[in-house]
């Protein structure tokens, strides 16, 4: 195998696996095996072998990377080339904050102890720790924000880290398990699932509300302006939508598929079945029934709903309006690939296949 990057073939192995990109798109690193060992390529030069690696991360201003790889003395952490020893039983995917100046993972000792967030400088001189925290992170999109689950006595609560400045902006409550920090598309809008006594809480910001008995299949939805979250909730009765903080569920569904907020988060939209009838909810509404619909993206202004459908073995794209009321059906082919928004919004651009051609359309809504 070789990874092609603008035109340029690299070095033959034997599998790729973690492929990075820089963000402005000049520069790349992925991971390879070439024989039995893992080798790190990075601007086509090779690293050094090693038994495991992390995924590559550059930063922000596309300056630095960094990744972690594991060799017969123990785990090592490598920014731009110079390797700095941990002597730890693992080491997580490294990411970098938002003025590229600090780097962030998970390690953890050997003897099966807890795990440990820690941020560093670019040297890898620690700046900041939490002990005891779980093995995944979320940051929010501009990565100047990061929460962690910690445990402490049998209890578990979610610490939230000023990136930049490496220390901590709060801790929320303490519950019996946290789990599925999520931050909103944009912002610092942060919710979570907790659990005390049996019952499940959904947490927005540090406020927090009861949710209907039953399993959490997926992290919340939630608002990247305003302070409102949701949770489906698996239920008795089915799939439900409950929107914390806002008051009110869902009618219960028997399945729930792909699903999606608005841009300003005062839309929902999810794709749901009852008996075998597929349609889109969108705040609570029902609309038009398919065979099966998926993808629901909402327009850069939230005006429009587009996702893509099927109809007596007909595939097309559907636009409905804020209410989910179907504005117009695309031309139906035999495949249709998920759509996407131009950047004025005016137009919904997607891919689809008649036996052997593929053509990429862009269509006015």
């Amino acid at each position: 195998m070789r990874l092609v990057h603008n035109g340029k073939a690299g070095a033959p192995v034997d599998l790729i696996d973690s492929v990075g990109f820089s963000a402005d798109g000049k520069r790349i690193a992925y991971s390879a095996m070439v024989g039995k060992k893992w080798r790190m390529f990075v601007d086509g030069v090779a690293m050094v072998d090693s038994e495991q690696t992390t995924a590559p991360c550059f930063s922000p201003d596309s300056r630095h990377i960094a990744f972690g790889i594991k060799t017969a003395t123990g785990w090592s952490m490598v920014v731009d080339g110079h390797q700095v020893r941990s002597d730890k039983a693992f080491v997580g995917n490294p990411l970098f904050s938002a003025d590229s100046q600090k780097i962030a993972y998970v390690e953890a000792d050997s003897g099966g102890s807890h795990p440990r967030f820690v941020i560093c400088d670019l040297s890898l001189k620690r700046l900041y720790a939490v002990e005891g925290s779980g093995t995944e992170f979320a940051a929010n999109s501009d990565f100047s924000r990061i929460a962690l689950t910690r445990e402490q006595g049998g209890a578990q609560s979610l610490v939230e880290v000023d990136f930049l400045k490496a220390v901590p902006i709060r801790e929320g409550a303490r519950y019996d398990a946290v789990s599925n920090p999520t931050y909103a598309g944009t912002g610092n809008n942060l919710a979570y699932y907790g659990i005390r006594g049996g019952k499940n809480y959904l947490v927005l910001n540090g406020r927090e509300e009861a949710l209907p008995a039953g399993n959490l299949p997926w992290a919340p939805l939630l608002s990247s302006h305003d302070e409102v979250a949701a949770a489906f909730v698996d239920g008795s009765g089915g799939f439900s939508l409950h929107r914390a903080f806002q008051g009110g569920d869902d009618v219960a569904y028997e399945e729930v598929g792909d699903r999606a907020i608005s841009n300003r988060g005062g839309l929902s939209a999810y794709a749901a079945r009852r008996g075998g009838d597929w349609f889109m909810v969108v705040n609570g509404k029902e609309g038009a029934a398919f065979d099966k619909v998926v993808s629901p993206v909402f327009s850069p202004d939230d005006s429009f709903l587009v996702y893509r459908v099927r109809k007596n073995g007909k595939r097309f794209v559907v636009v409905s309006d804020r209410t989910g009321k179907v504005l117009k059906q695309h031309e139906p082919h035999e495949m249709v690939f998920p759509p996407v928004f131009t950047a004025d919004g005016k137009s919904v651009a997607y891919g689809v296949k008649d036996g052997a051609q593929l053509v990429w359309k862009v269509e006015k809504l």
